[in-house]
C-alpha cells in the first residue's frame, strides 16, 4: 500500500510519490496498491484522492498490476469512482464498507453487491472488522461471491493473531475456509493480510498464484 507524501507545501509531493513506485517495482513487488489506511485516504481530499490515483498508475506504467481502494459512501459514488480508475490503468479494485454502521450483514452485501454488478473490474472487499467495525463472514463471502463473479479477492487486516487464542485468528480460520470452498486452487483468490500467525506471513503482502496459506 502506498504512502501519500506531502511536501512542506502541504501539498502532495511528486517526486516523493515517484521515487516510492520506483523503489517498490525495483524491489520486486507483484503489484501495488493506493487509497488504503496506510494512505491514510480518510485525510485526503477528493482532489488528492485521484492525484494519487493518476500518479500511482503512471509511474507504474503497466510494469505490475495496480490495486485502488475505493472508499467513496454510495453505490454510485464508488461506482464512478472505480470506472474512473479503471481508465486510468488500475487492475482491480477494493471497495471499502458504506459509512453507516450497525447494518445487518445482509445490507452490507447488497451494498457491496449493487456495486460489483456495474464494475467492469475484478473486486475486492476490505474486510476488517477490528478497525472499521464493519466485516462479512464466511457465509456472507460465500454469499456475494456467489452473486458476484468479479468478487475474486478478500483484503483481510487484523491487528492481533501473535496468539493462538485471540477472536481475530478464529475468524481468519474461518475466513480461510470460506475461501477455500469459494476456490480450493487459489485461481482467483489473492489474500492480503498483517497477522503473522494466521498466515505465516512476515508481511502484508498478496501473495503469488498457488499460494495456499497452511
Amino acid at each position: 500500500m502506498l504512502y501519500a507524501f506531502f511536501g512542506r507545501d502541504g501539498l502532495l509531493d511528486r517526486e516523493a510519490m515517484h521515487r516510492q513506485v520506483q523503489a517498490c517495482v525495483r524491489s520486486g513487488a507483484h503489484g501495488l496498491a493506493a487509497l488504503g489506511l496506510a494512505t491514510e485516504v480518510s485525510k485526503l481530499s477528493r482532489v488528492e484522492r485521484r492525484q494519487v490515483v493518476e500518479w500511482a498508475t503512471q509511474d507504474a506504467g503497466g510494469a505490475v498490476p495496480v490495486a485502488i481502494t475505493v472508499s467513496e459512501p454510495t453505490v454510485d459514488a464508488q461506482v464512478n469512482f472505480a470506472r474512473w480508475a479503471k481508465e486510468r490503468g488500475a487492475s482491480w479494485v477494493i471497495l471499502q464498507p458504506p459509512p453507516e454502521r450497525g447494518m445487518p450483514e445482509e445490507w452490507y452485501v447488497e451494498f457491496f453487491a449493487a456495486t460489483m454488478e456495474r464494475i467492469e473490474l475484478p473486486c475486492a472487499i476490505q474486510n476488517a472488522p477490528e478497525y472499521i467495525g464493519v466485516g462479512l463472514g464466511p457465509e456472507s463471502i460465500k454469499a456475494l461471491q456467489d452473486r458476484c463473479p468479479n468478487f475474486r479477492t478478500l483484503r483481510s487486516r487484523s491487528n492481533h493473531g501473535m496468539t493462538r487464542a485471540s477472536p481475530s485468528k478464529r475468524w481468519h480460520q474461518c475466513a480461510w475456509s470460506a475461501v477455500q470452498e469459494l476456490d480450493p486452487g487459489l485461481v482467483n483468490w489473492a489474500v492480503v493480510c498483517s497477522t503473522i500467525i494466521a498466515w505465516g506471513c512476515p508481511l502484508p503482502l498478496i501473495p503469488e498464484e498457488g499460494f495456499r496459506g497452511d
